[in-house]
């Protein structure tokens, strides 16, 4: 119950999508026609995935506890098991999943 007041409190101040100490994280940035992560280098679009559209948007901790609701078009994919893809983010120690079954290859529209 603690975690979820936590949760809450933190989804209300910050937004619908993944913070850490109040700083949005977007995974990847689309800006001139190519992917930036949130570090700022340069990604490659074969990485590139984005969630299906009729699932409810969820980012998981590397323990799998539910982080937040993610709000962003794309998210860069660095591999995937059985059931997990694990989001490529090199910038800080926790890793970031996503559910394999709620995501598919982002194409150009």
């Amino acid at each position: 119950m603690r975690n979820f007041v936590i949760s809450f409190v933190a989804l209300c101040l910050y937004g619908c999508s993944p913070t850490i100490l109040g700083h949005k994280i977007t995974f990847a940035k689309h800006e001139d026609g190519a992917f930036y992560g949130e570090c700022g280098e340069k990604i490659d679009q074969k990485i590139i995935y984005k969630f299906k559209d009729a699932v409810i948007r969820k980012i998981f901790y590397e323990d799998k506890e539910e982080f937040a609701y993610y709000d962003e078009i794309v998210i860069p994919i660095q591999s995937c098991g059985s059931k997990w893809c694990k989001i490529y983010y090199p910038c800080g120690e926790r890793g970031y999943f996503v559910k394999k079954d709620e995501i598919e290859k982002w194409q150009w529209q």
